[in-house]
């Protein structure tokens, strides 16, 4: 996990990070988060109820594997069909060989070879209404840098639960 979703994950749970680095020694992490002491619920499933899935082709743009890999089930899980790339230069390549087939293209910002402004650029070039959901766990004011396509209006910052982004993914589709 990049640290920009750790510290969201952290501060949400409304805890702290500390870091100590020296020259020449180890960096270390120091978490602290409140403890609480309760019996936890059993559940039948960790997936959200009361969201419509679909059939609809998706193109998911995402450089952290394991995040990709949850992305990616959940969204099969709930009927879509999923296409992967690992970085943003992938996802284009992809979508020029499937744009035919894809509905909707969620995208990382921040990736390596391409980021997700230049891919979505990319991606909007080849079809100017392509249906693109951005996300990033950087805070809004250090997404100045990267920035979004011109007209990007769907936006999700990490982390998100999984019912929100869910519901996101059906709302877009259904515009």
């Amino acid at each position: 996990m990049g640290l920009a979703i750790v510290y969201g994950i952290i501060k949400q749970h409304n805890g702290y990070i500390n870091v100590y680095s020296e020259l020449a020694n180890d960096t270390t992490f120091k978490i602290y988060l409140s403890l609480i002491i309760a019996e936890a619920e059993m559940k039948t499933s960790t997936l959200p109820e009361n969201v419509k899935g679909g059939l609809e082709t998706i193109l998911l743009a995402e450089d952290d594997n394991s995040l990709r890999d949850m992305i990616s089930t959940v969204l099969k899980e709930f009927g879509y069909r999923v296409i992967e790339a690992k970085d943003g230069q992938e996802a284009v390549s992809k979508f020029q060989e499937n744009q035919d087939a894809i509905h909707l293209v969620v995208l990382d910002i921040v990736m390596p070879k391409m980021s997700g402004k230049e891919a979505g650029d990319a991606i909007m070039k080849m079809r100017p209404h392509a249906m693109i959901l951005f996300q990033s766990g950087y805070p809004a004011d250090s997404m100045q840098h990267e920035g979004l396509p011109d007209g990007a209006i769907n936006f999700l910052n990490k982390p998100v639960s999984l019912q929100e982004f869910l519901q996101k993914v059906r709302d877009i589709l259904d515009k």
